[in-house]
């Protein structure tokens, strides 16, 4: 009989012991007849097998993880107890876990291993119920628990454990929504700011001191990308965790080499159960003054499809969106108003309309569609008064300030949509499609009129007004198809993207500068300018990674880059010498006007290696050469090329390394570059304003940055203590500044035009010695015996900012140390409070000057109140103590700020709500700030919207369908988490 041999594998039996010895070569068989003490040994190696699987198959009973379920009545009538604690504690363990039950008194705690436990129900008001319970091989059912009432007094109540309120699971900070309690009303943007690490202010949110780009609800898009949506209107009840990681891109997610496009991501993970139902809020008020509001949400969730409407039309300056939506035109092109005082969304008094929808619907994890559009209307009308101090040489011991009045009003119209698709079209194949489109329109009317002074004589006054109209338009595509190969990480994929943005700006502006001694000097412009701009990026990439052994993986990339910008600047303008004349004799400017147009050509490829060891270390190392070009060709004024080619190498670094689930750190280095803009490029000269005139540069090369980003973050779960510790910094080299000159006495610059004595020119240059630096950290605990989450925040921002003024080289030094203590309740939702602290400390230093050195400090500190008394009564109070110091007589604040209301809730399950609320109630509120600019450090004051009353009825539209509970992870076809390039690794 033939026989092969067995070139995989040796089977050998020693004692009573037997073992399989794989090698790297062929198993081979024979067919030889087997001799009877080979069948005897056979057959005990297969007892021996079998008793293996029956242990393997005790151990998996073992670690095995089941439900336990009930729900939770009084004792009396019946009532569902929402809001009780259900925890398990393993008997001979101390740390418990559990959930609160829903608003049918329900509750479901998943994940729970074999074992004897101490099963235990808690209710205020209600005596504890407690049995020892055994988790076997399924699941289990506690059925109705009747809960008895008990009275006790307040010295003999006691906190009967603590529940988890985060871990660490891999790069996500995952925050448990039921330790921190809010009161009924509260929004999601209430919840979050009680959860170590996250702030809010205004329209900003940041998580470990970096701005939060993208809020998501269940891993799916909500509204695009605008944070505040979501967080404004998802119910704070109906949330179960909130994640917080670092969303990579679809590409570097599926290869798991990082392309250094990430965004801070909050995950709103909802409760199990809103699967299927509407639930939401519509609210209408009107007060004094005319002051009105209304609006509301509705969200409809049907299993595979869920649709969400927003809505709201209001006076009294809430916003449904971030303020980028309201000043997005602004940055579209334009003259002197688009980069003036006018501040639309950001102070002032606003009316604002707005409505948006949002669908979401995925088919057996085949098909999956995130659609959203989204448009609003805002008015904004201004009033603001400014002081400009302006860094001077060392040899001029003076002190240049503008001082400035100034008004504004502004309509702006947005129109948003955006399209996310993904297709998979089988285990091997995906295809992933995004749209997004934008059209804003925006008018606006400015006035201004300021004082030029030196060492504080008065030496001119300027008067400028500007109408303006803008129109823009711009949108985007990627489309990425994804491949895996048969082979583990093998993989493949190709991302082609293309975006495109158009604006046309027709302005109206005129200046007339009067020199005090000197009316020769007096000068005055208008001018009619048409400027329009137009750019389109078209961009690609391929990526194939290759696994080398168990523990490596390589990857090889390519991506190239076309971005073609065309700029069109057509001004007609009327000089004249006597403010007795009249405008109107207006003549095209070839001097002031230009068309140009610009290629930047980019090629980039490299190579990259994934290390991953099992001690929890993960290292990404790559390095890539870029090559790009960038052309330019000017007609008018005059007729120019630019021809310029940079070749850069960009290393990259991403080190990771966790412990369990308590500890993790991360080191990321990056090096990357960027271009000028077309604005920026354009050799005009813009000379609207008689005081401040701007032009371009055509010699302009492109930025050179490092990045370098850490983070180390711990948690203990059983103390529910954590520490986040976060630092970012960069070095750019060839970074583009302002180079400004002040003008001694007439003086002809580019084109032939003659710039005044005493007026101000300002060009952009690239400049060596910028880099910033930012750290943060922030310390989370709980203190049982005030019922109260305590996280405490430091953090230091240092900023390094060079310039020219006259030719020198000036380096401006922003300093700001910050400390902030917050205390959240978490005992009670009829009980809510939240008080915090967070001071500033400011130094700001200039080489031009030690005039020009300032040091302020400025404090917020504010108390909120929420009490629910009698399950009917709603008393709220907001307080909050605003100061500055150091920045002078007129600008220091100390003033007190208390809104307050008062409402009853009535209809079935207090539904409905009738509430009375003051606004400013002590009629103090008021607003400055300061910003360092590369010439002056400006300080402003705008108007705000002070005291007003408002009668506001509500109506909350309770869950329908499966009522919502808490569960640890998500339940099958529903609840996503984070999605790829996020969250666990």
């Amino acid at each position: 009989m033939a026989v092969s041999s067995i070139k995989r594998g040796r089977f050998s039996t020693v004692g009573r012991s037997s073992s399989i010895i794989f090698s790297r070569y062929d198993v081979f068989t024979t067919f030889a007849p087997l001799k009877n003490e080979t069948i005897q040994s056979t057959r005990n190696q297969m007892k021996r097998f079998l008793l293996l699987l029956f242990a393997i198959a005790q151990v998996a009973a073992v670690f095995a993880q089941y439900n336990v379920s009930g729900t939770v009545v009084d004792s009396k009538d019946g009532q569902a107890l929402p809001s009780a604690v259900a925890t398990l504690t393993r008997v001979g363990d101390t740390k418990p876990i559990g959930q609160s039950t829903d608003l049918d008194g329900k509750f479901t705690i998943t994940k729970v291993e074999s074992g004897k436990y101490v099963f235990r129900i808690n209710y205020t008001g209600y005596a504890a119920y407690e049995k020892t319970i055994t988790v076997g091989t399924e699941n289990v059912k506690m059925g109705t628990i009747r809960m008895k009432p008990e009275t006790k007094n307040l010295d003999e109540v006691k906190v009967t454990g603590v529940l988890q309120r985060q871990e660490q699971r891999g790069d996500t900070t995952v925050f448990n929504a039921e330790a921190f309690k809010v009161n009924p009303d509260a929004t999601t943007e209430d919840l979050i700011k009680k959860m170590p690490g996250i702030q809010v202010s205004g329209s900003s949110v940041t998580a470990g001191g970096e701005t939060v780009k993208k809020v998501l609800v269940d891993g799916k898009e909500f509204f695009g990308s605008d944070p505040m949506v979501a967080l404004k209107n998802i119910q704070a009840d109906m949330v179960d965790k909130i994640e917080v990681y670092d969303k990579q891109s679809d590409q570097a997610a599926f290869t798991g080499f990082s392309d250094g496009n990430e965004e801070k991501t909050i995950n709103i993970m909802t409760k199990y159960g809103l699967s299927s139902g509407y639930f939401g809020r519509v609210y209408a008020g009107y007060g004094t003054d005319d002051r009105y509001e209304l609006g509301g949400n509705i969200n409809f969730f049907g299993g595979k499809q869920r649709i969400s409407i927003i809505g709201m039309l209001n006076n009294i300056n809430q916003q449904n969106f971030a303020f980028d939506d309201v000043t997005g035109a602004m940055s579209m092109g334009g003259g002197r108003s688009m980069r003036g005082m006018f501040s639309a969304g950001q102070g002032g008094k606003n009316r604002t309309g707005s409505i948006g929808f949002n669908y979401c619907y995925e088919a057996e994890n085949k098909l999956k569609i995130e659609l959203s559009y989204f448009y609003n209307n805002n008015k904004n009308k201004s009033e603001s008064t400014s002081l400009q101090e302006y860094f001077l040489d060392d040899d001029d011991d003076s002190l240049r300030v503008y001082s400035s009045e100034s008004y504004g009003e502004g309509l702006n119209n947005n129109h948003r949509a955006s399209l996310r698709l993904t297709w998979t079209i089988n285990d091997k194949n995906s295809i992933i499609f995004t749209p997004n489109i934008s059209w804003q329109g925006y008018t606006s009317e400015s006035n201004d009129e300021g004082y030029d002074s030196y060492d504080g004589n008065l030496y001119s006054s300027t008067v400028e007004g500007d109408d303006s109209k803008t129109t823009g338009l711009s949108g985007s595509g990627d489309i990425l198809w994804r491949h895996k190969f048969n082979r583990d990480r093998r993989t493949l994929s190709l991302r082609i993207g293309t975006s495109i943005s158009t604006s046309d700006a027709d302005e109206t502006s005129q200046s007339l500068s009067e020199y005090i001694n000197n009316e020769s000097r007096n000068l005055m412009t208008s001018q009619l300018t048409d400027n329009e701009s137009k750019s389109t990026k078209i961009e690609g990439s391929i990526m194939y990674t290759e696994p080398i052994g168990s523990l490596m993986a390589l990857q090889v990339n390519y991506s190239p880059a076309y971005t073609i910008s065309d700029g069109d600047k057509y001004v007609e303008a009327d000089s004249i010498d006597s403010a007795d004349e009249e405008f109107g004799n207006y003549e095209f400017s070839s001097l002031l006007s230009n068309k140009k147009k610009s290629e930047y050509w980019q090629q980039k490829a490299g190579v990259g290696l994934n290390i991953g060891l099992k001690n929890g270390f993960h290292a990404t190392l790559g390095l890539d050469a870029q090559y790009a070009t960038l052309d330019g060709d000017q007609e008018y004024p005059y007729e120019f090329e630019t021809n310029k080619d940079f070749t850069s190498i960009l290393p990259s670094v991403r080190l990771r390394w966790k412990k369990n689930r308590t500890m993790h750190m991360r080191f990321d280095y990056r090096a990357n570059t960027s271009a000028p803009s077309i604005s920026q490029l354009q050799k005009v000269v813009d000379v609207s304003s008689t005081r401040t005139y701007t032009g371009g540069n055509e010699d302009l090369s492109q930025q050179y940055s490092h990045d370098v980003r850490m983070m180390f973050a711990a948690n203990n779960p059983e103390t529910s203590r954590a520490i986040f510790l976060r630092g970012d910094f960069t070095a750019t080299k060839d970074y583009i500044a302002t180079a400004s000159y002040v003008m001694s006495v007439d003086s002809v610059i580019d084109n032939d035009i003659t710039l005044p004595a005493g007026t101000q020119y300002n060009k952009p240059i690239n400049m060596n010695g910028y880099y910033s630096a930012n750290f943060n950290l922030t310390l989370s605990s709980p203190v049982s015996w005030l019922g109260s989450n305590v996280n405490l925040n430091l953090g230091t921002t240092l900023q390094s900012k060079p310039s020219k003024y006259n030719n020198k080289k000036v380096t401006s030094d922003t300093y700001t140390f910050n400390g902030g203590l917050t205390i959240g309740s978490s005992f009670s939702e009829n009980v809510d409070f939240t008080i915090s602290y967070n001071g500033k400390y400011n130094i700001v230093k200039s080489t031009a000057a030690a005039s020009s050195n300032y040091n302020y400090y400025s404090h917020t500190a504010s108390a909120d109140l929420n009490c629910l008394f009698w399950t009917r009564l709603v008393f709220a109070n907001t307080l909050s103590h605003e100061m500055t110091s150091g920045m002078g007589d007129d600008y220091d604040q100390n003033y007190l700020t208390w809104n307050a209301a008062l409402g009853y809730k009535f209809f079935k399950d207090r539904r409905g709500e009738l509430r009375f609320k003051v606004n400013d109630l002590l009629d103090n509120n008021s607003s400055v700030s300061r910003s360092i600019q590369d010439a002056y450090i400006q300080t402003a004051t705008t108007d705000v919207l002070r005291r007003y009353c408002l009668l506001t009825f509500t109506y909350k539209f309770k869950p329908k369908g499966n009522a919502p509970q808490s569960q640890d992870g998500p339940p099958p076809g529903m609840r996503m988490g984070p999605p790829p390039g996020g969250g666990p690794r």
